[in-house]
């Protein structure tokens, strides 16, 4: 890695980085223009069949699972430790199952597996479109290379640190939004826990740190995870201290991916959008 910020070389990329991951939302998005909320609106319009879709698949195949086991909605709620409205509501199609309801549930209702196989449909849909590919890059790759200006990256977000960033989304998500959001950036996670992870190489400028968010608890537990994680041996984390001055990343944030065929991406982010560039002259810029 190296040059000025020891991420594998001086950065020219603009972008607000991976900290839109499955939140579509930033401070700037506040301030835009009416047409952008109306495209923004528009997006996940768009995205709603597709959303409804895996809710109604995952919600159907619970239901008649349950019914195959004869159990009715107050019995499997008192078995998966939740409540028969709760089951009510995902049976219907109203709210999305969590990982941990349908964990208990394939494990209630004797399924082998069956509801979990369905789980991916649920998070992927959480992702806008233009994240999609890079999160299935991001899950193959070899090493993972971050430069981050505004926010702890994605996949060492803690649960309540990243609650808050995806609360901050604008227009404002539903409760079910922000949760099928959350589950799919922990899952994301997932990565790092496996027997070979990937590198991770993030770099983050000072100003993360002393960026509030949430509340002093929240920022205190994720600092501390922060500490934690960087002790991996397969994680290096680094701060870049205001007094660096100005610096060759100063466009903004972005991500370099090594992948098992020896080729490397490049990944920026603007509000409504992404770009993935495997261009020698871009890649050699940001790495």
């Amino acid at each position: 890695m190296p040059a000025s910020l020891g991420l594998r070389g001086p950065a020219v990329c603009g972008g607000v980085g991976g900290r839109a991951a499955a939140s579509a939302g930033s401070s700037s998005q506040r301030s835009s223009s009416w047409q952008s909320t109306s495209r923004s609106k528009e997006r996940r319009a768009g995205r709603n069949w597709l959303v409804v879709w895996s809710r109604w698949t995952t919600s159907a195949e619970s239901a008649t699972r349950r019914i195959d086991a004869h159990l009715a909605q107050e019995e499997l709620a008192q078995r998966v430790y939740c409540s028969s409205g709760r089951v009510s509501m995902i049976e219907t199609g109203r709210r999305s199952p969590n990982k941990d309801f349908t964990k208990r549930c394939d494990e209630v209702l004797g399924t082998g597996g069956a509801l979990m196989r369905l789980w991916p449909l649920l998070t992927r849909e959480a992702y806008p479109s233009w994240f999609r590919p890079f999160v299935e890059m991001e899950a193959t790759a070899t090493a993972i290379h971050e430069f981050e200006v505004q926010a702890v990256p994605g996949l060492l977000q803690t649960a309540d640190y990243a609650r808050t960033v995806i609360g901050a989304s604008w227009p404002p998500n539903t409760p079910d939004e922000t949760d099928r959001q959350l589950a799919a950036r922990l899952e994301r996670q997932e990565i790092l826990d496996r027997p070979s992870p990937p590198l991770l190489w993030a770099v983050l400028d000072e100003g993360v740190l002393g960026r509030p968010v949430g509340t002093p608890d929240v920022m205190r537990a994720q600092l501390a995870h922060l500490l934690k994680m960087a002790q991996r041996q397969h994680i290096r984390l680094q701060i870049l201290p205001f007094t660096a001055g100005v610096h060759a990343a100063m466009n903004g944030s972005y991500f370099v991916l090594d992948l098992p065929n020896q080729e490397h991406v490049v990944y920026m982010e603007n509000p409504d959008s992404g770009r993935l560039s495997i261009k020698p002259e871009t890649v050699t810029n940001c790495g």
